[in-house]
C-alpha cells in the first residue's frame, strides 16, 4: 500500500501541485478521465462489438494527450481533477493486471 501511495503521490503532487495523496484522491473523485483518456469509443465511435469491448473501455491512458488532442483551447476543457482521476486509473489497472498475471 505504501508503494501505491509513493507512486501515485510522487506523480500527482509533480503533476498537480498537490502536497498529500489524500488531497489528489479528494480531487480525482471529481474528475472526468475520458477528458485525457483514449476510450474504445474515440477509436471505433461506439463499442468494438467483434472483441466483446464496450464504448468506453480505456484503450489507452492519457491517449488523447499522447495524440494533442487537448492542446491549444481543447487544454482549458481539461481539469486537476480529470488528470488525477486517469493517473488514478492508471496505476490501479496497472496493478490489477499484475495481480491477474501472478
Amino acid at each position: 500500500s505504501s508503494g501505491i501511495n509513493a507512486e501515485y503521490g510522487g506523480v500527482g503532487i509533480t503533476s498537480n501541485q498537490r502536497s498529500r495523496v489524500d488531497e489528489l484522491l479528494a480531487l480525482a473523485e471529481k474528475g472526468e478521465s475520458s477528458s485525457v483518456d483514449l476510450l474504445v469509443k474515440d477509436i471505433y465511435g461506439g463499442s468494438y462489438e467483434a472483441m466483446g469491448l464496450p464504448g468506453d473501455l480505456v484503450a489507452s491512458s492519457f491517449g488523447k494527450a499522447a495524440r494533442s488532442r487537448i492542446a491549444g483551447p481543447a487544454r482549458e476543457q481539461v481539469h486537476d481533477a480529470d488528470i488525477a482521476k486517469s493517473l488514478l486509473h492508471l496505476i490501479s489497472n496497472g496493478i490489477g493486471q499484475i495481480a491477474y498475471l501472478h
